[in-house]
């Protein structure tokens, strides 16, 4: 019988993109920053049109980043 490893997050703080990826939220707001801006560029890049790319950049960019601030007042 072969175990599989599941990652349990139990509470810890756990913010949630658009497209379902998960990240763990860090007390670096740097690290944070940096995490965010490479996921909405990840997104960017699988855009072709250049306006199309640069508003969904923006747009997970501040969808990240609005699910970040909200958990972090919750966390006090």
């Amino acid at each position: 019988m072969e175990k599989k490893n599941k990652c349990v997050t139990g509470n810890l703080p756990i913010i949630k993109c658009l497209c379902g990826t998960e990240f763990l939220l860090v007390p670096d707001l740097k690290e944070m920053s940096l995490v965010v801006m490479k996921h909405a560029q990840m997104h960017k890049e699988a855009v072709e049109n250049s306006a199309q790319a640069e508003q969904t950049y923006s747009e997970i960019e501040g969808f990240l980043t609005s699910q970040i601030l909200k958990k972090a007042s919750q966390i006090g």
